[in-house]
Formats: C-alpha cells, sequence, structure tokens
C-alpha cells in the first residue's frame, strides 16, 4: 500500500469533504508546527492555543491553498501569521512576573537551562520578524527560499532579517560581533 502524497490528501478533503484525509494531514504536520509555534513563542507562550488555531484556520482554508508551494510552506506562513498575531497580543498584556530561580541540579543541567533562559530572552527582544527568521531558519532548519516564501519577503529581506537576528542574539548571548560589525549572508544548511 502506497501512502497519499500531501497533495493527494488536499485534494480528498477538498473535493470530496475526506475527514479522514484531514487527520492524516493534521497527523503529519502537528508536530512540525507545534515546535515552529513554541519556539516562536517561547516557554511562556499559549502553544497550544495557537496550534489549535493554526488547523482551524486550515481546515477553513484549505480550499484556497492552489498548490503553487508545498503544503509546509503554506502550513509555515499560516503558524508565523497565528504566532504574530498572538506576539502582538502578548505585548498589550502586562508581562508575567519573573520565573523563580531554577531547582538546584547537576551545574551543566543549570547551564543548559539558563543558556536557553537567556536565549529566549533574546528572542524575546527581536522585532518579530526577525525573531521568526531566526526560528524557521536556524531552529527549524528552513531553507532560505523556503523562508522568503513562507514570511511572503524576497529573499535579500529575509537573509537581512536573518543576519540582524543573528547579531542581535549573538550580542546578548556576550558572543557576537562589536558594534559597527557585520555577520556574513547565511549559507544553506546542507
Amino acid at each position: 500500500m502506497t501512502t497519499a502524497t500531501d497533495r493527494e490528501l488536499v485534494e480528498r478533503f477538498t473535493r470530496h469533504g475526506d475527514d479522514a484525509a484531514f487527520e492524516e494531514l493534521y497527523r503529519r504536520h502537528v508536530d512540525r508546527v507545534h515546535r515552529v509555534v513554541a519556539r516562536i513563542l517561547g516557554p511562556r507562550g499559549d502553544v497550544e492555543d495557537a496550534v489549535q488555531e493554526i488547523f482551524v484556520q486550515v481546515h477553513r482554508s484549505l480550499l484556497r491553498f492552489r498548490g503553487g508551494s508545498e503544503l509546509t510552506t503554506w502550513l509555515h506562513r499560516l503558524a508565523v501569521n497565528v504566532t504574530t498575531s498572538a506576539l502582538r497580543q502578548r505585548l498589550r498584556e502586562p508581562p508575567p512576573p519573573a520565573p523563580g530561580e531554577p531547582d538546584p541540579g547537576p551545574g551543566e543541567q543549570l547551564e543548559a537551562r539558563e543558556e536557553v533562559l537567556a536565549l529566549y530572552r533574546a528572542l524575546d527582544e527581536l522585532p518579530e520578524h526577525n525573531r521568526i527568521a531566526f526560528v524557521l531558519f536556524e531552529l527549524e532548519g528552513m531553507p532560505l527560499e523556503e523562508l522568503a516564501e513562507a514570511t511572503g519577503v524576497p529573499l535579500q529581506a529575509a537573509a537581512a532579517r536573518l543576519r540582524r537576528a543573528r547579531i542581535a542574539i549573538a550580542r546578548a548571548l556576550g558572543r557576537g560581533p562589536a558594534a559597527g560589525e557585520h555577520a556574513a549572508v547565511p549559507e544553506e544548511k546542507p
């Protein structure tokens, strides 16, 4: 038995109302969408709500998916739109209280946790379009061309956003170039 492609599943759902096809699309893509949303919103975000909203939108708007890009690119675009809205909502709300001290444990675990928290703090400080570029390219491994398509900007704009994000994060983590220095244009990941 062969496994249906995403395009075949989309067609079965949109033309024939096959709910099982939609469920299979959900199963295939929910983990990746969840990971992207969690990385963009950070540890205090309403990740589950955002993922649910993304798939509600997918269900409602799959008829408008034209197939000009891969389904994963289209899903990333929806994820970017929903998380952007969530980030804007977060900016309108008062910040949550600072988290308590981490439980004492082995030194390496504590250091790794502090580094992850520092990364999330650095990501929180980025303009949302730079954060999204960084998360999709660096953490999700999305190729630069697909990043540009998913975020709806030209390739050079996507590269510039990624470069600015890299510089800001490196500086925030105490590892970056000094003010006025430039980071190289990103290279594709193998």
